[in-house]
């Protein structure tokens, strides 16, 4: 622990930076900033924000509010109440979101996921193909 308030740090390898509450609970597990914040999976991170959870090991939320990362390899960047349920799934923002089939991505408010099969981004103009 490096830094803010009331911050715990309780395996091997994890840390907090700095914020209030937050707690890095794992392995390697790490929380940047924020309130109340919790990185629960093995190498799971917290960047900042309130309430947000890394549960999933290698999971990942990088702010917002009320976000929950619970699979292995999900992200949530942001938003409010998002849950990124199935494994290697991604919210990119929004409020509401659910991402619960496996190696799904979620971009808009209030949506399920649906599965991607294929899709590259055109290094050019930012596409997405799927």
């Amino acid at each position: 622990v490096s830094g803010g308030l009331a911050n715990q740090a309780t395996h091997a390898r994890s840390s907090v930076s700095g914020g209030a509450r937050n707690m890095a609970q794992n392995v390697d597990a790490s929380v940047s900033g924020g309130f109340l914040n919790k990185a629960v999976g093995k190498y799971g991170s917290v960047s900042g924000g309130k309430s947000n959870f890394a549960n999933g090991e290698t999971s990942t939320v990088s702010g917002g509010i009320g976000n929950k990362a619970e699979n292995r390899f999900s992200s949530i960047s942001g938003g409010m109440k998002n849950q990124a349920l199935g494994v290697s799934t991604s919210i990119l923002g929004g409020k509401g979101n659910v991402a619960n089939k496996s190696f799904s991505m979620v971009s808009r408010k209030g949506n399920k996921s649906k599965k991607v099969s294929k899709f590259f981004v055109d290094e050019n103009n930012s596409t997405l193909t799927a």
